[in-house]
């Protein structure tokens, strides 16, 4: 499936609080938390079956959702082919996640404070070719379970599933995935495989948020401009 170049501004695309698309957000949350009634989750991992689906976009509103509720956020980008999560929040992707693994920085170099208060983020980081030996590496393991120990929530903005083996390689970090479908764009046959392949890895999914979706269509007000809502997992 091949996806145009997403032309919309990305530091444009952290929605204003006390707006229809930030109540969709909330909804979000609020199913997330059904969700989750019956156990501790801390990391929440979002993919999807190929680029530009909004995975990136949902992880960094859910991101200020959470930091409005006085919780310390930290979103962790893993999609080192592809990053995208530093436009968002008007921040170079100059040093991350794979400098930190290569021992040439500490954690603290690479914190970035973003302008939403409680929300910090870590880039992908200098380019490498090998970024399967990333994913895999005891040194990433460590590092999330030292994120979860300084922050209440760690959001991971994992690889889309079906453009490599990447997700795969980091499913063991991860206590829930969201999956992010663009409405009406998402191939249903694309949408099983990567399904399939996270059940696969014994990996829980919380449910499903389907971006753009059409006014018509949309299950709520909220969710008129470009979000919709999580599915209850038995749903799926």
């Amino acid at each position: 499936m091949l996806f145009k170049k997403n032309k919309l501004n990305r530091q444009e695309a952290i929605v204003k609080v006390d707006t229809p698309e930030y109540q969709s957000y909330i909804d979000i949350k609020i199913n997330l938390d059904f969700t989750s009634i019956d156990k501790k989750v801390k990391v929440y991992g979002f993919t999807s079956t190929m680029p530009g689906e909004g995975k990136s976009s949902t992880a960094c509103n859910l991101a200020q959702v959470l930091a409005n509720e006085e919780k310390k956020v930290v979103i962790l980008d893993l999609d080192l082919r592809r990053p995208t999560t530093n436009y968002f929040f008007k921040l170079p992707n100059d040093v991350g996640v794979s400098d930190y693994l290569a021992k040439e920085l500490t954690l603290d170099d690479v914190i970035k404070h973003t302008f939403i208060d409680n929300v910090d983020l870590i880039t992908a980081g200098t380019h490498t070719p090998y970024p399967q030996k990333i994913l895999v590496s005891e040194g990433l393991k460590k590092l999330v379970l030292k994120l979860k120990e300084m922050y209440d929530y760690v959001l991971i903005d994992t690889p889309p599933i079906l453009a490599s083996s990447d997700m795969i390689n980091i499913s063991s970090l991860v206590d829930e995935f969201v999956m992010v479908c663009y409405y009406g764009v998402t191939k249903k046959t694309d949408f099983d495989e990567a399904i399939k392949r996270l059940k696969n890895t014994n990996s829980d999914i919380a449910g499903i948020v389907f971006t753009k979706v059409p006014k018509k269509k949309a299950t709520n007000s909220y969710s008129s401009y470009s979000y919709s809502y999580v599915k209850n997992k038995n749903g799926l």
